[in-house]
């Protein structure tokens, strides 16, 4: 590896911890995992519904369609108003993590070297090897340094020049940190 490094502090706003947050969201939750929720939910409400009427009627084959298509339309619906209540709960669960962050550390200073990145705020600082990290993502507002699903640095691009971004990529790729 080179002996690069590379200095800079970012200030994270709002924008960019719910892009952070999206990032994440999506790289965890992929339509693949959506759809054995749904298969976990459908399985649950067939049961509850055939297992009312086999108690109170009695098993009737006839009836496995009507419960087949009954469960389906409880189970999309459940997951549609839960996805929903999701996506409209998130920026405000952003936006209180924000707030405290901006009240106790507005800032971060980064240094980052082959070995790894250290962080320097109001309230902390860090030193993490890059064989540490889980993977990072990037868009095009953040790069998103992921320590663990929940614990990850936002690195906000706005306030990095083209340069400090080149050479932060360089470091994680020669480090070998997952991208994906």
């Amino acid at each position: 590896m080179s002996d690069q490094s590379v200095t800079f502090t970012t200030y994270p706003d709002f924008k960019d911890w719910l892009s952070a947050y999206w990032l994440t969201v999506r790289h965890r939750w992929l339509w693949k995992r959506i759809c054995i929720a749904f298969v976990f939910v459908w399985t649950a409400y067939f049961a509850l519904v055939a297992g009312i009427d086999i108690a109170n009627a009695g098993w009737h084959p006839q009836w496995l369609a009507s419960w087949l298509r009954m469960s389906a339309v409880y189970s999309l619906t459940v997951s549609a108003v839960l996805i929903l209540i999701t996506i409209a709960a998130t920026p405000r669960r952003v936006r209180k993590a924000v707030e405290d962050t901006k009240r106790l550390a507005p800032q971060t200073d980064y240094e980052a070297d082959q070995s790894g990145i250290r962080s320097r705020n109001a309230i902390s600082t860090s030193s993490v090897n890059w064989s540490q990290f889980e993977r990072w993502l990037e868009n095009g507002q953040v790069f998103v340094l992921m320590l663990t699903r929940a614990n990850y640095f936002i690195v906000r691009k706005a306030d990095l020049d083209s340069s400090t971004l080149e050479s932060l990529r360089s470091l994680l790729v020669a480090a070998n940190v997952p991208s994906r």
